[in-house]
């Protein structure tokens, strides 16, 4: 939590392209394991965590993986064509994710990222 909680800080304070890649990290950090499948874990994980709905969550999900893709043309092509809202939307987004998990670890007893991962897959098959 708290690399997530540095590295979307990190994102308000650096140059455009680096901001934007920062508060990605801070979501990876935050919702991934070691050695796990990026793109599609990290939509679904933050659609489950902010979506009230399926519709909402639907939303989350498509919106994550527009998202990323920008990600990926700064990191690969070191294209920075994005716009600032996209920034200030992932960084909502993080924002949003640490603080609605904070509000659940103590009842849900989520400890560390292993412990989230099981209660995220458990919400979901269930």
């Amino acid at each position: 939590m708290l690399t997530s909680v540095k590295f979307v800080a990190l994102s308000t304070h650096e140059q455009f392209s680096a901001a934007f890649v920062s508060a990605i990290i801070s979501l990876e950090a935050l919702l991934l394991g070691e050695h796990e499948a990026i793109t599609n874990n990290l939509a679904e994980r933050v659609a489950f965590i902010l979506g009230k709905d399926s519709d909402e969550r639907n939303e989350y999900y498509d919106l994550m993986m527009r998202l990323y893709q920008i990600r990926s043309r700064i990191v690969h092509s070191g294209n920075t064509d994005m716009q600032l809202s996209d920034l200030e939307c992932l960084q909502r987004m993080s924002y949003g994710c640490i603080t609605n998990l904070l509000k659940s670890y103590k009842p849900l007893k989520i400890n560390n990222t292993k412990d989230f991962i099981r209660w995220i897959r458990k919400e979901k098959f269930t």
